[in-house]
């Protein structure tokens, strides 16, 4: 389990009183929300935590909005203590969580605890999408890249003990008459 700076909150994710909780190793974890409410700085201290127990902190990055001041307060050092990844696309964000999963497994490293952040789902484009003009649409495009994407690693983290976290924000869904208004990009995949 990795703290996310909270402990109302772990307990609240763990359903249990008695021990510390947090977000699981071994399994993904979607943090969505409003805009400017906190995602990011939950994730900093989420990634903290996986670096004081020793393991391995990775940032993937398509917002580029990181707030290294943030970071730095926690412990959070890019280039020392975390792997810091710009990216463009979705499919760069799966290429560089297999590349991690790839490298702990030929380390044989097995039981050092990594904790993977993408900084965030909605923030990011296809390759087609960038590719494309503006106004041409791609229906159900990224949504189709994280299902395949997440059927290809989603096996491998429980295994490696690693913590998948992807931030994610809420919008309104476009024609919705019946049921609630909004959700996130990527729909059902994650």
């Amino acid at each position: 389990w990795l703290s996310t700076g909270s402990t109302r909150l772990d307990k609240c994710i763990f359903n249990n009183k008695d021990i510390e909780g947090g977000i699981p190793v071994g399994r993904l974890t979607e943090i969505h929300g409003d805009p400017s409410t906190g995602k990011s700085l939950l994730s900093y201290m989420i990634l903290a935590d996986c670096v004081r127990k020793g393991g391995t902190a990775v940032l993937i990055d398509t917002e580029t909005s990181v707030n290294e001041d943030f970071m730095r307060m926690l412990g959070l050092e890019p280039k020392k203590n975390l792997l810091y990844v710009p990216v463009n696309t979705v499919e760069e964000v799966f290429a560089t969580i297999e590349s991690i999963l790839t490298t702990i497994k030929d380390a044989k490293k097995k039981n050092k605890m990594v904790c993977i952040v993408w900084d965030s789902v909605a923030a990011t484009s296809s390759r087609k999408e960038m590719e494309e003009e503006v106004g041409d649409m791609q229906y159900a495009l990224v949504p189709r890249l994280l299902g395949q994407g997440l059927r290809k690693v989603i096996r491998h983290i429980g295994d490696n003990r690693v913590a998948l976290v992807f931030l994610n924000q809420m919008r309104a869904k476009i024609g919705m008459i019946f049921g609630d208004p909004m959700g996130t990009p990527g729909g059902n995949a994650i």
